[in-house]
């Protein structure tokens, strides 16, 4: 995990959220800081608009993974959510 110091990072954790970020810092406990971090999930309730958006995102900056982490996908080439 230290060779991904500063890489881009994709971390999916248990409830289906999905973070993108830079990971900062880790700990032996499993805990996980991002930065510049963004949160992607998917729309509870999915319009029928066809241009609809099928995940909400939002902007995060400097974000802590509390042991909640069940996948972490580094180093990722391009960070989109």
């Amino acid at each position: 995990m230290r060779a991904t110091l500063t890489k881009k990072l994709r971390v999916s954790v248990s409830d289906e959220r999905v973070f993108y970020g830079y990971l900062n810092c880790y700990d032996k406990q499993g805990n996980i800081i991002l930065i510049n971090a963004t949160e992607c999930r998917p729309a509870r309730y999915p319009s029928t608009i066809h241009n609809a958006k099928k995940h909400r995102s939002r902007d995060l900056n400097t974000f802590l993974l509390f042991r909640v982490v069940s996948s972490v996908l580094a180093p990722l080439r391009r960070l989109s959510p």
